[in-house]
Parts: C-alpha cells; structure tokens; sequence
C-alpha cells in the first residue's frame, strides 16, 4: 500500500473544501487553507472590513517573502525555524506559512494546518 498523503494533491484538496482559491481569476495557484480563510474572515468581521482587505495584505506579503526567500534558496522551503515566513509580522498578527504547491503557485496557512 502506498503512502496517502503523497498522492493527496493540492486539487483534492480544493475539491474536499480543505483548501480555498479566495482569487481564482486574478491569482490562480494562490491557496490558502480554510482554517486561515476563515481566520481572515473573523478578522475582517472584527474590523468592519471586507474580507479582502485582510487576504490581499497576507497574499502581498507572501509574494514579497517567496521573493527573497527564493533569492536565498531557489531549491529549499520557504522557511525554517530561524526565519519563519511572515511570521507575526502580518495583519493578522499569526504565524502564516507560504508553501509552493501542485498547481504552480503557493499556499497560505497557519502552521497548525501543515
């Protein structure tokens, strides 16, 4: 028997509402998992904002970070224990993760989703 979670892709995963593509027309292969979705959510009802005032700051901040991450290390993950991706330095002030995905981009997620 082979191993599941290999052969579990990131289009199951949308397929089964684990993961969400919160701009599928203007930033295909973005994901983001449906816990941090729904923490944005939660963020943006706090505020009295829309929700996409809460992704596009995260998604922003990811692109720069998989920028200079790549330029440090092309072949590696995106962080490591010495220098976590985004960090709290977000606007959800939350760890967020960035990992490439299967469907040539990124996915956004908090580190409990990993």
């Amino acid at each position: 028997m082979g191993n599941a979670v290999s052969k579990y892709a990131d289009t199951d995963a949308l397929s089964d509402g684990f993961l969400v593509e919160p701009y599928p027309t203007k930033a295909k292969g973005l994901l983001m998992t449906t816990a941090l979705h729904a923490a944005c959510v939660m963020e943006a009802r706090r505020r009295g904002v829309e929700t996409g005032e809460i992704i596009l700051p995260l998604m922003v901040g990811a692109l720069e970070a998989v920028r200079d991450s790549l330029h440090r290390s092309p072949k590696g993950f995106l962080w490591s224990e010495e220098d976590e991706l985004l960090g709290q330095n977000n606007i959800l002030g939350r760890d967020v993760w960035v990992v490439r995905n299967s469907v040539d981009g990124f996915t956004l997620m908090l580190p409990s989703d990993y």
